[in-house]
């Protein structure tokens, strides 16, 4: 592991900060924990690897993998050898969109919820945008609305 450590800050592949990290071998807090998550009830940790060589646009990375099973990292690793010759994974953004989703809970009439929700529609995006108007500056912001109907089961003990 040491030689490992000490490729990834020979060839400045690793910033000595988080190099001292690892080898600190520093564990997620759990007051960090706790701001993550809902319910925590601890933590726990797992091997911490890198599957090398990985051509992405041009571009070599090692791909930071967080599992116990060794077949996944050098399985990785091994198809990352054979897409390269190929001349590597290329990517393509179609859109970059995110959702932002609000939950109702203990809604007594969900018919009239839902279509006060469509009725007013074009108020609640721009109420959206209203909030974050440097988001809409830079060419985001709320585009659609869109209802989905779950089903919640609250288990009882």
């Amino acid at each position: 592991m040491a030689e490992r450590l000490e490729h990834l800050e020979k060839n400045e592949l690793i910033s000595s900060e988080n190099l001292d990290r690892l080898k600190s071998n520093e564990l997620l807090s759990l007051e960090t924990a706790n701001q993550m998550t809902e319910n925590l009830i601890g933590t726990f940790s797992l091997p911490f690897s890198l599957a090398p060589d990985f051509q992405i646009d041009g571009a070599i990375f090692n791909v930071p993998m967080v599992t116990e099973e060794p077949s996944v990292v050098a399985a990785a690793s091994f198809a990352a050898k054979i897409i390269k010759r190929s001349g590597g994974f290329k990517t393509q953004v179609h859109s970059r969109k995110m959702i932002g989703q609000v939950a109702l809970y203990d809604v007594s009439n969900k018919s009239a919820a839902k279509k006060a929700i469509i009725e007013h529609t074009d108020q609640l995006i721009t109420l959206a945008n209203d909030a974050h108007p440097s988001i809409v500056k830079r060419g985001g912001g709320a585009r659609e609305l869109s209802i989905d109907e779950k089903m919640i089961s609250l288990l009882s003990t």
